[in-house]
């Protein structure tokens, strides 16, 4: 008996294993072909990238300069002057520190994004499995009362049942096909 109910136990335990992973399974293909999640990804790259862009040194000024003295004898110098501004260091952490809250903010969105399509795929699924076991259940049904319906038949034929309750269980059919439809 304790064999019997673990290998019970053991196949309901794959059998629910395997539809997790086919559930799994469509949410992952969901996640991967959806264009709305796959813009969403690249909106989510290019601000993570534009948070970088300000954060370079600018560029140096170089100046050149030409100087002629006023008399001719003293002749003429070159100069040449290079300047590079330079940030305070504090500004340099707090350019950081917002670079940081820029691309956690675009992370953010993205994932707000993913989980509200996601949880809107997990609806559909539940609601597919659901239909189909209302489905399956109402195809029972309509198997039982098809097997009654025969089974009141020969008995109204022997006389052990009256005409009432055999029209009662042909409703009852008939309900029950409609419902499977």
């Amino acid at each position: 008996m304790k064999k019997i109910l673990f290998l019970s136990l053991v196949t309901c335990l794959s059998l629910a294993s395997q539809a997790q992973r086919r559930y799994e399974d469509v949410l992952r293909q969901v996640e991967s072909t959806n264009p709305v999640l796959q813009t969403a990804r690249q909106q989510r790259d290019a601000r993570q990238l534009e948070a970088h862009v300000g954060l370079m040194l600018p560029d140096p000024h170089v100046e050149l300069a030409l100087f002629r003295g006023d008399p001719v004898d003293k002749g003429t110098r070159w100069d040449l002057r290079v300047n590079q501004s330079f940030e305070m260091p504090s500004v340099y952490v707090r350019r950081a520190r917002l670079r940081n809250l820029q691309e956690h903010a675009a992370e953010l969105d993205y994932e707000t994004i993913r989980n509200t399509i996601l949880h809107e795929a997990q609806l559909v699924c539940a609601e597919l499995i659901y239909a189909r076991g209302v489905a399956r259940v109402y195809g029972e049904f309509t198997v039982t009362a098809i097997k009654l319906q025969r089974l009141y038949e020969k008995r109204l034929a022997e006389g052990d049942c009256s005409l009432i309750d055999y029209n009662r269980v042909l409703m009852q059919e008939a309900e029950a096909e409609n419902l499977a439809t």
